[in-house]
């Protein structure tokens, strides 16, 4: 007996183990025990049984007072059972799992607390079993109509046969507060650390609903071509272009706006999984080895490699006799270059030879005395960087402005902002909740 996942984070097809021989067959319908360790860890209170014949449609149902999880199978003919997000707030607000259970399959689908639930029958007649977590409340009963558009399910049968309370159910969206909540299941530290940021649970919901249905994908119907997308400018147009640009320049009418937020350490991830032994099995470990070999081998064509050959001799070795562990503790740890410990706009990145390296933003500095220096010289450049890293930003700005301002002859003009914590988003684990480290705390991106 075995458990396999659905779309829908807690809808579960339980895959029963047949043994069949001339005689019939043998089968476990359930094991509490099976269940429980393959995280099926719930108690049902009450098995229902019933018959209906071919074209019957019963559901959608759900309880409000007393919800009820379910455990479907069916012991006679077939149906297409359906399980359907009904949680206010659940980054799977109502979407659906189908799947076919028969006699012959002997498949069972596990529809969660707070799903709505609902079958149509596929043969000529179908008896289905099912087990409740909870027993029936037909006071609390929620009957969410079959077809609504909203939810859009693919039925299997056009003209369904339906009770009265089935053809009179209501659409999700006029269900209103009848309907259950997404539980986030937050401590009072998550509430703390959100407000610390500017956020709130109603953030976390779109967050994680973003996460789990990201808007779709723009379809590509053609390339782009001359006078289909593109425009190709003539000369004269050109021309007249450049000079509207040189006017706004001299003028001091632009500003170079650089994003500059992003951290070395993602460039050097598996550098640092292997400094640290963090591979997490022998894939990831294959492949951060390859990370360093190509590292090792192309050391000598590195931008920094007299840096890490002079801070090497200084170790007693060099850049040439230097091992792959000795060559990332001097590029990466804090005691040697701390290239992990930088932003990626501070890394020595092109090497102009003679022991000349400029780092990115030394290029936007260059760039922008190139394309926007104002008829006074004047550049003005904004950065958004993180916070810890703008003093490391402003000492470089320092060191390298006096000898770009006498080369490029141009004077700077350097901005910072920082990220708003209120921009952070709650990343989401698999089962539609937000994820948390292995501390339990709450984690951003």
């Amino acid at each position: 007996m075995k458990i396999r996942k659905t779309p829908l984070p807690g809808v579960l097809v339980v895959e029963p183990t047949i043994f069949r021989d001339d005689r019939g067959f043998f089968v476990e319908t359930y094991h509490e025990k099976k269940l429980r360790e393959q995280g099926l860890a719930v108690r049902f209170v009450q098995d229902n049984h019933s018959q209906s014949k071919k074209g019957t449609l019963r559901g959608l149902h759900a309880q409000h007072r007393r919800p009820q999880g379910k455990l479907v199978r069916v012991v006679e003919g077939a149906v297409f059972d359906v399980a359907v997000d009904i949680r206010r707030g659940s980054p799977t607000f109502g979407k659906w799992y189908g799947e076919i259970l028969s006699a012959e399959n002997f498949l069972q689908l596990y529809v969660p607390v707070d799903f709505a639930h609902g079958f149509c029958v596929l043969s000529e007649t179908a008896q289905v079993v099912y087990k409740c977590t909870e027993l029936y409340d037909p006071g609390g009963e929620i009957s969410v109509l079959w077809n609504d558009p909203d939810i859009g399910i693919e039925w299997p049968v056009e003209e369904p046969l339906l009770s009265p309370k089935d053809a009179a159910g209501q659409r999700l969206r006029d269900l209103g507060e009848l309907l259950p909540s997404f539980p986030l299941n937050l401590t009072g530290e998550d509430r703390a650390e959100l407000k610390r940021r500017g956020l709130d649970e109603a953030a976390v919901l779109r967050h994680l609903s973003l996460c789990h249905n990201p808007p779709r994908a723009l379809e590509l119907v053609r390339p782009a071509t001359s006078g289909d997308g593109i425009v190709v400018l003539d000369e004269e147009r050109d021309k007249g272009l450049l000079e509207l640009h040189a006017e706004a320049a001299a003028a001091g009418r632009f500003s170079k706006l650089v994003p500059a937020s992003g951290a070395a350490s993602r460039m050097f991830s598996a550098l640092i999984a292997v400094r640290r032994g963090d591979a997490a099995d022998e894939a990831a470990e294959a492949a951060e080895r390859f990370f360093v070999s190509r590292f090792f081998d192309k050391r000598k064509e590195l931008p920094f490699h007299d840096q890490l050959d002079a801070l090497l001799r200084q170790r007693g070795t060099s850049l040439e006799k230097a091992g792959s562990a000795a060559l990332l503790a001097a590029a990466l740890d804090v005691e040697g270059l701390g290239l992990a410990q930088l932003p990626k706009g501070l890394l020595p990145f092109h090497d102009y030879g003679d022991g000349y390296v400029r780092t990115p933003f030394e290029e936007h500095l260059v760039e922008a005395a190139g394309h926007i220096r104002a008829g006074d010289g004047l550049c003005r450049l904004h950065l958004t960087v993180l916070e810890a890293h703008r003093d490391l930003f402003e000492a470089h700005l320092q060191a390298v402005a006096p000898r770009l301002e006498a080369e490029l002859d141009a004077r700077f003009e350097v901005g910072f902002s920082f990220q708003a914590p209120s921009t952070d988003t709650v990343a989401a684990d698999p089962d539609g909740g937000p994820f948390r480290d292995a501390d339990g705390k709450l984690v951003f991106q």
